[in-house]
């Protein structure tokens, strides 16, 4: 039974909220030679958004087993998903300051919230 709770506890201690979301992120890590399934997301909030909510920016953290060495890399994503044209750009860094970079292209002329985006 505590085996289960741990498990259990571990699964809700890393839902993103947004199973569509979610999965695109996991397969995005896969393309980029790392383990999808491995990967612990952390902070995924949103940063950005055009009215009337179609266009959202959300930016996270992750950290994900590499198919290279099976070394955990921390690292930092942004996200750009468009419902209108039901497309989502997703972008990982080694870096806060490179990640922080595309945010500011990504959301000009975008409504950005109150939390800077860390």
């Amino acid at each position: 039974m505590l085996s289960f709770l741990r498990q259990l506890a571990k699964k809700w201690a890393n839902w993103i909220g947004d199973r569509d979301l979610e999965l695109a992120l996991r397969k995005h890590l896969d393309q980029q030679g790392f383990f999808g399934d491995s990967a612990t997301f952390k902070d995924l909030r949103l940063a950005a958004v055009q009215r009337p909510g179609w266009l959202q920016v959300y930016v996270f953290g992750v950290e994900a087993k590499s198919r290279i060495n099976d070394e955990k890399i921390v690292m930092y994503g942004i996200v750009r998903s468009d419902e209108r044209f039901n497309k989502t750009d997703i972008e990982v860094f080694s870096t806060r300051g490179e990640r922080q970079q595309l945010l500011k292209q990504w959301s000009e002329g975008l409504i950005k919230t109150r939390r800077p985006a860390g």
